[in-house]
């Protein structure tokens, strides 16, 4: 009986101290929880991501409000027009710095970053130079009696904003590297209010097509006067006298760039321009003009949310990768906050679309609301991935990239010439265009998950 007593109470002591052990873990779990989402609040990143957040937030509420105005001022080939213009942009301003922009946030030095600011300003000018060449060769008159003629009178100042457009890019990404967020909140201030003040104008007074790029034009141009005033600040207005031999050497670390994200990037600007640029030539600038309106109100939560917390992810998963070779909790937090906040997004676009379109817009444009339908599910995963894809760049994985833009671009274009084959309409194309595009964004986003943590991950 003493025995089973003894046994009884050591049993007892045994539950209450398996208890309490339970209890001061939890207790302990609770504690770091806390503690992680208190240094999370009050962290750099969080703030970074918010002041660039409020600014688009701002922004896209401005655009929101003129949308209507601006719809109701310019017909849809005039938006065709602007989506041309877009497209051969894009196209032709890739090869213009060799892709030299996409290393400034990987040297550890700020000189060397100056060094390659130098090299691909160079190389704009050469660019630039060689396209005026072509252009004085008449080789514009290939697009006469065509579909693409619209595009003819604004070949020259296609070519002519290269090499603003190249400076533009490498300091955007020099002021990502010092951190100046307040100045590239700024810049997009400028140059999305000052577009959107002059195209209204414009179109209100002239009515002429040529507005919406005229207020393109004006408004780059303002946006990187403030980006030269950031330049000024940090002390990089004057990398052109960054030595020509340490400009040399930089290029020669970085020739992965040019060898793959030049064509990487040539694929990729291909692929997205791959609608406008197949629309114009199978059904007309038109139906580019329902693309182009889709795209923009389609893309007010990409430029909400991904596109602010894009330039911090950036430069903070550069940062820990360069430091530690692994940015996978980062990466998982980016990952999940934009999950949650896309599903209600593409489930109220994918049911009431073409209403919201014609109650906005005007009934003309009931049209681009069937084509958000369509859209919806790529850009939903655009929203998720494209901020993730930059694991891409920051683990140098750009022969990687280049075979898979090549897939990209090859699919995206049959399945669009495929789809208008079979059944002849532009919602068929698009659908097509979803497809291999959507296809590409979930790629990004798994590779991007393993890259994130080479150590760990199977394969890289």
């Amino acid at each position: 009986m003493y025995r089973y007593e003894i046994v009884s109470e050591n049993l007892e002591h045994l539950k209450e101290s398996k208890f309490s052990r339970s209890r001061e873990q939890v207790q302990a779990r609770v504690l770091i929880l806390s503690n992680t989402l208190r240094s999370f609040l009050q962290s750099r990143f969080l703030r970074d991501g918010a002041l660039l957040a409020s600014v688009n937030i701002f922004l896209q509420i401005v655009s929101l409000i003129t949308a209507p105005v601006m719809a109701r001022l310019y017909a849809p080939d005039a938006y065709g027009l602007l989506g041309l213009y877009t497209a051969f942009t894009g196209i032709l301003a890739v090869p213009a710095s060799l892709q030299y922009h996409g290393a400034v946030l990987l040297p550890k030095t700020d000189t060397d970053a100056l060094a390659l600011f130098k090299a691909g300003f160079l190389l704009s000018l050469v660019t630039t130079t060689v396209l005026a060449l072509l252009l004085l060769l008449q080789l514009d008159r290939w697009l006469i009696a065509t579909k693409y003629e619209a595009i003819i009178p604004w070949l020259p100042v296609i070519v002519l904003m290269i090499t603003p457009g190249v400076l533009i890019t490498f300091a955007g990404l020099w002021l990502t590297r010092k951190r100046q967020f307040a100045l590239l909140s700024i810049m997009r201030l400028v140059m999305t209010l000052s577009s959107t003040a002059i195209g209204m104008t414009l179109g209100y007074f002239s009515g002429h097509m040529s507005g919406l790029i005229i207020g393109s034009v004006v408004g780059t141009l303002l946006g990187g006067s403030v980006l030269a005033f950031g330049m000024h600040k940090t002390n990089a207005i004057g990398f052109l006298s960054v030595e020509s031999k340490q400009s040399i050497d930089m290029v020669r670390k970085y020739r992965d760039f040019p060898l793959y994200a030049t064509p990487t990037q040539f694929l990729m600007q291909l692929s997205r321009q791959a609608p406008v640029l197949l629309l114009t030539g199978m059904v007309g600038t038109n139906a580019v003009g329902f693309f182009n309106m889709s795209n923009r109100l389609l893309g007010l939560p990409n430029a909400l949310f991904a596109e602010s917390l894009s330039t911090v992810f950036s430069q903070r998963a550069a940062k820990h990768y360069a430091e530690t070779g692994n940015c996978r909790i980062l990466y998982q937090k980016m990952f999940w906050g934009l999950l949650l906040t896309t599903t209600p997004l593409v489930l109220l676009l994918a049911f009431t679309a073409p209403v919201l379109f014609a109650w906005l817009l005007g009934e003309r444009w009931r049209v681009a609301g069937e084509y958000s339908q369509i859209l919806c599910w790529l850009f939903a995963v655009q929203l998720v991935c494209t901020p993730l894809s930059s694991m891409m760049t920051i683990a140098r994985r750009q022969n990687e990239n280049m075979w898979l833009q090549i897939v990209s671009c090859i699919t995206t274009i049959a399945l669009m010439y495929g789809a208008f084959s079979w059944f002849g309409t532009a919602k068929a194309m698009l659908v097509g265009f979803t497809i291999a595009a959507t296809a590409t964004q979930l790629y990004y986003g798994i590779r991007g998950f393993w890259l994130s943590n080479p150590v760990r991950s199977p394969t890289v």
